[in-house]
């Protein structure tokens, strides 16, 4: 699972009858990514942050789903995080059990990646209400990881996480909709799991609606206006007139004198100015 930061989980958990396990596995996940941040960012050298020791002493295995998070997150080898994973999962935590499956699908040295197993660990978390977990269930019915590929439980187990507040989760829901997969086509319905999502910070889901402007205009237009006529191509320029062409005063000439030798004129000029030479037939009067 990617490091994923909670939305409005916290705000929506009175609206999910989660127990109070799953409640102490969510604050975990935020003091975890929380002291993760810290030590990327230097601020701090915390490994153990004071609220998972704790845990620690109080024998709540939520202690080993926060530690295997936070070697995940720092990317310690996977090795530690199986260690702590391994530990909280067989104890029943479901942010160590979504963990371990985590780990069982990508393996490590010493440890091959075991799909079915990852997928086993995953659902477990999923069935107890993490959100987390039923966001890895999402992902592993689209991917096919351990189970065949299925969209439509692919989006049943994305959208629960989706309401639980997982911003990622918000996302996918709106390329749900958007695309028809796993759920009937609604682009209302797109846009607001996009919205949500944008909302809590998605680059990506910014990005959607950044360039789906909900008028139907085109993405970035500042103003609408109807197409205009391209004008007529300019006349070629004339580079040479008629009276300085030979073969055009040749013709002309030749057109009128049978012209005029049909209808028997008397014509002494041609024109005023002559374009050609004056034309005569027989005595002028």
């Amino acid at each position: 699972m990617a490091f994923v930061i909670i939305g409005v989980a916290q705000a929506r958990a009175s609206c999910w009858a989660i127990t109070p396990q799953i409640r102490t596995d969510l604050r975990v996940y935020v003091i975890a990514s929380k002291a993760c941040d810290q030590q990327q960012a230097g601020e701090s050298s915390v490994t153990q942050p004071p609220q998972l020791r704790l845990l620690r002493h109080a024998h709540n295995p939520a202690f080993f789903g926060g530690m295997a998070l936070l070697y995940y997150c720092l990317h310690e080898p996977l090795k530690g995080v199986f260690k702590f994973a391994r530990q909280g999962a067989h104890q029943g935590d479901a942010l160590a059990e979504d963990y371990l499956g985590n780990v069982y699908s990508s393996g490590f040295p010493g440890l091959p990646a075991m799909p079915h197993k990852a997928f086993l660990w995953n659902i477990r978390s999923a069935q107890q209400g993490f959100p987390f977990g039923e966001f890895d269930v999402g992902l592993d019915f689209f991917k096919g990881i351990g189970v065949r590929a299925d969209a439509s439980p692919g989006a049943f187990w994305m959208s629960k996480a989706a309401h639980a507040g997982v911003i990622q989760a918000m996302d996918e829901m709106g390329v749900l909709y958007w695309k028809g997969v796993g759920v009937p086509t609604n682009d209302a319905k797109a846009r607001k799991w996009f919205a949500l999502a944008a909302a809590h910070g998605d680059t990506e889901a910014r990005q959607w609606i950044a360039s789906h402007p909900a008028n139907g205009a085109p993405p970035h237009a500042t103003a609408v206006t109807a197409p205009q006529p391209a004008p007529p191509p300019a006349p070629a320029a004339v580079t040479t007139s008629v009276a300085d062409n030979q073969q055009t005063l040749q013709n002309l000439q030749r057109f009128w004198t049978l012209y005029f030798q049909a209808s028997n004129a008397h014509v002494v000029d041609f024109g005023e100015p002559a374009l050609v030479r004056p034309v005569r037939f027989g005595n002028p009067p």
